[in-house]
């Protein structure tokens, strides 16, 4: 064992094997952050400030700077399919703009609509970023074939597989109306818009009539043409966006990403979300599901989107596989899963606007309608501006007793209020619509209400000419079925 005196006599022998640059370095390095920490301590000293990014933190943990979903989506090629008849669109039209077409702003709207006498508000669109195409078509028969005959049923659906029109019967002894019974019935449209009335049969009908081989009974359209659609026009609504996108893409050279379909009559609270978009997955609400699939929404790459869309062609497929006594929401769900589409649901922030009267309380295969002011997200619910009849506690037992397959819908957590909506809607609702909207769409209603003719007029046009491709009637046709022409 050394002695300790040995040890210390040895200690100028290492010093001086040392690197005595590698000294220099070190002295140097410890003078100068010596002189950096008085001077910085001292106020009479020349301030030296570090910048925040050179600290050591950030150096040793940099900033993450996580990619922001919706601009990453905006870098894709997005169509958005938007069909179904303008009914409320003063109300819907603008929660669509600003809540999907201006988040996602490189998207290209494709609008497929019916004529009726509420096309004229679909001008609200001339605010949209990108319009690609718009087709307003007036409504024909959709010839049946025995496939679709087999495969749909109308029940559960409320106008049938096909179209009908609301008509009354009216007894005319002397050219004199005696009663009348009025229903629904399923009839040619064409029959109504071809015919040549007489002066009495046009006094007697507003819109279109024709006297029967009796000449005693005369069949009267008591309101607008085509105001219901069975599911064989709803489904060639919603296919009809297909050769609509192909066509752009085909002019344009390129196939876009992913397909948004959603309805004219939905209102949306809150933005569509970039959560939504999962590669290989088609995505629809849940609830509402009617035995099958909520079909009021769906969003998903192209590929199955196609699928998704194609409503009417893949009917056969459905009749090859065996399947009958379909509704909507159940030939939704076979389509996908015979054609091996994989689906998911998420909850998505809008409802469907209805006028449709619905008994209360809510039965066990009643349809709830929402409140539009619920907090949401209602997933597609009917709902309707009111002020609501039953919130907070009262929602649970009434939403229990649904059947979950059916006209259900996610209530937990107050996210839903209940209209009582067995009649009209309540006076003052478009107050209650107001405050629940906010102020820029309550504009946008009160600008389509104070519409007339001459700027309804000048509003499709400039609508027209920011679409890149048009199909459908003259302005003053669309904006004639709305409202009275100027004298």
């Amino acid at each position: 064992m050394k002695s300790p005196a040995k040890s210390l006599t040895q200690l100028p022998k290492r010093a001086l094997d040392l690197d005595w640059r590698l000294v220099l370095l070190l002295i140097s390095s410890v003078t100068f952050f010596t002189y950096i920490s008085i001077s910085s301590s001292s106020a009479a000293a020349i301030p030296i400030s570090l910048p925040k990014a050179a600290s050591f933190k950030s150096i040793l943990h940099p900033p993450n700077h996580r990619p922001n979903p919706t601009r990453q989506l905006n870098g894709s090629r997005i169509a958005v399919c938007l069909v179904g008849g303008a009914r409320r669109f003063e109300l819907t039209g603008p929660s669509i703009v600003e809540r999907i077409l201006r988040v996602y702003e490189n998207s290209d709207l494709f609008l497929h609509c019916p004529l009726d006498s509420n096309a004229y508000k679909l001008q609200l669109l001339s605010d949209a970023p990108r319009i690609a195409s718009v087709r307003i078509f007036k409504p024909q028969p959709v010839p049946e074939t025995e496939s679709q005959l087999r495969v749909l049923t109308p029940s559960n659906s409320p106008n049938g597989i096909q179209f009908l029109v609301a008509l009354s019967i009216v007894l005319l002894v002397g050219g004199e109306r005696v009663f009348e019974l009025i229903g629904l019935f399923v009839v040619s449209v064409a029959e109504i818009w071809e015919l040549q009335a007489d002066v009495s049969c046009s006094k007697a009908c507003e819109f279109g009539c024709r006297l029967t081989s009796s000449q005693n009974l005369l069949l009267c359209a008591s309101e607008e043409i085509m105001p219901h659609m069975g599911l064989l026009q709803y489904f060639h609504l919603v296919e009809g966006c297909l050769p609509m996108i192909k066509a752009h893409q085909e002019k344009n050279n390129f196939t876009y990403d992913w397909i948004i379909r959603t309805r004219v009559d939905g209102y949306w609270s809150d933005p569509l979300g970039p959560e939504n978009f999962i590669p290989g997955k088609y995505v629809v609400p849940p609830g509402s599901s009617y035995g099958g699939l909520n079909d009021r929404f769906g969003v998903g790459d192209y590929n199955s989107s196609v699928v998704a869309l194609s409503r009417l062609s893949l009917i056969s497929q459905l009749d090859s596989a065996g399947l009958t006594q379909l509704n909507s929401e159940t030939a939704f769900k076979a389509q996908l899963s015979t054609q091996n589409v994989r689906y998911t649901t998420k909850r998505l922030p809008f409802c469907v606007v209805s006028d449709r009267q619905y008994p209360y309380p809510v039965g066990r295969n009643g349809v709830p309608v929402a409140a539009l002011s619920s907090r949401g997200p209602l997933s597609g619910a009917k709902c309707r501006p009111c002020k609501p009849v039953c919130s907070g506690t009262c929602v649970g037992p009434m939403m229990s007793g649904l059947y979950r397959s059916w006209s259900w819908t996610e209530w937990a957590n107050n996210t839903l209020e209940l209209c009582d909506a067995h009649g009209e809607w309540e006076e003052g609702w478009e107050t209650v619509f107001d405050n629940s909207a906010g102020k820029k769409l309550a504009l946008a209603r009160k600008r389509i209400w104070a519409l007339n003719m001459d700027k309804c007029v000048d509003g499709f046009e400039k609508f027209k000419k920011r679409a890149a491709h048009w199909v459908g009637p003259s302005d003053a046709e669309i904006c004639g079925l709305g409202l009275k022409k100027p004298a």
